[in-house]
């Protein structure tokens, strides 16, 4: 009787791939990327274990969920300022420095600048990050991007549990688990 009371108590705790709910909820603006290598986003009108029912620009489709390789929620439109200061300020500045060292040349008699290409790099990336910060800064503070959450996709379960009448009297108890497997 111990025994048979340990086992339904696994048994009920065990996750069961009938019984999981989706992630993704109807509603949620998700960005899912399939195993083929596309991208496909739209608002969730149904979602179960086996598929996604999506709305998005061009109508309503449908993605199974062994099509699905990363899906994520989005959490709306939001400011990156240091990333796009950065980046401005930063392509400002290789642009400057590229410049420079293109345009480079040996100076003779007195000169106060660089002396070698690479010097003429490094005052062109100096000066040029300094130009761009003003740009750096409007750019930071104007765009916006949407912004995504990572959500995990449990696996399914494939628990299989049955019971079944002995001769003689009680019941068999029969489970099967899968351990390991290849991952996708």
């Amino acid at each position: 009787m111990k025994a048979l009371m340990i086992v339904a108590l696994v048994a009920a705790t065990l996750p069961i791939a009938a019984g999981a709910q989706s992630v993704a909820t109807a509603g949620d603006r998700i960005r899912i990327r399939q195993t083929d290598g596309s991208s496909v986003v739209g608002t969730v009108v149904e979602a179960s274990d086996s598929q996604m029912r999506l709305l998005g620009p061009g109508g309503e489709f449908v993605v199974a969920r062994d099509e699905i390789r990363t899906l994520e929620r989005s959490r709306g439109e939001g400011r990156a300022f240091a990333k796009n200061f950065f980046v401005t300020t930063g392509a400002g500045a290789l642009v400057f420095g590229f410049l420079s060292a293109a345009t480079f040349e040996q100076c003779s008699g007195f000169c106060i600048g660089p002396t070698s290409t690479g010097e003429a790099f490094t005052w062109g990336v100096v000066g040029g990050g300094i130009l761009s910060m003003p740009i750096g800064v409007i750019v930071g503070l104007v765009v916006k991007g949407e912004r995504w959450d990572r959500l995990f996709l449990p696996r399914p379960a494939n628990v299989a549990l049955s019971f079944a009448p002995v001769r003689g009297g009680g019941f068999a108890f029969r489970a099967s688990i899968p351990v390991g497997g290849r991952r996708r």
